[in-house]
């Protein structure tokens, strides 16, 4: 199953991927930061190439610079850094699609098509192409 993460209600990339979902005809389930565990982060983690800089947002966005000026990232463990993180969801990039194997950071119409089936995209090609 897709899982997208978003962590505010009015976010035009949200709103983008969910559309594209919904016309690809794929299930998924939408994560808000209220519902945001310890064991989500990790599975986000695991899928991330980047580990934490791939998915914490820059210090100068979403006025979270107040929140990270007390925070020292480097002396942190994992386990703390996942707490900070429960604490101040606005911390992650939104919106984060995953499902077992695959990541995506933010909305990219190209990209976002490593979601699709095998199957389903070439019965795809099939079409287009005859």
């Amino acid at each position: 199953m897709i899982r997208v993460f978003r962590n505010k209600n009015s976010d035009k990339r949200f709103k983008q991927t969910v559309n594209w979902l919904i016309d690809h005809h794929l299930h998924f389930e939408v994560i808000s930061k209220e519902n945001l565990t310890s064991s989500l982060i990790k599975s986000i983690l695991e899928l991330s190439d980047q580990g934490f800089e791939g998915i914490l947002v820059q210090s100068n966005e979403k006025n979270v610079t107040r929140f990270l000026k007390d925070v020292d990232f480097e002396d942190l463990s994992l386990e703390e850094l996942i707490l900070v993180i429960l604490r101040c969801p606005d911390l992650l990039k939104s919106p984060i699609i995953f499902d077992t194997t695959k990541i995506q950071i933010g909305f990219n119409s190209d990209e976002i098509r490593k979601f699709i089936p095998t199957e389903k995209r070439i019965i795809s090609r099939k079409k287009y192409y005859g």
